[in-house]
C-alpha cells in the first residue's frame, strides 16, 4: 500500500469518526482532520507521479543535437563572439 492510500484511508477514519461527534466543534475537527489527510493523499500522488515521469526521462535515450559546422566567422561575426564574452 502506498502512502496516499494510507492517507485516504485515515481520512475515512476521520470521516468515520466525525458522523459519531456529539459535539460540533468535535465533528469540525475530525472533517478538518480528514481534508487534510485527502491533501496529504493528493500532494503524494502528484509527487509520485512527478518521480515516475523524472524516471521515465532519465532512462529514456537523450537527444543528441547535431554537431556544430566549423567555418569561419566573418569579421563581424567575430568581433560580436568577442564582445559578449564567448570568444
Amino acid at each position: 500500500m502506498n502512502p496516499s492510500e494510507k492517507f485516504l484511508r485515515f481520512a475515512a477514519e476521520c470521516e468515520a469518526m466525525a458522523k459519531f461527534a456529539r459535539s460540533p466543534e468535535s465533528k469540525a475537527t475530525w472533517a478538518r482532520l480528514a481534508a487534510r489527510w485527502i491533501r496529504c493523499a493528493e500532494l503524494t500522488e502528484h509527487y509520485w507521479q512527478a518521480a515516475r515521469i523524472a524516471k521515465a526521462d532519465s532512462e529514456s535515450p537523450q537527444v543528441v543535437s547535431p554537431p556544430r559546422r566549423k567555418g569561419r566567422l566573418s569579421q563581424r561575426g567575430r568581433a560580436e563572439q568577442v564582445a559578449s564574452g564567448f570568444g
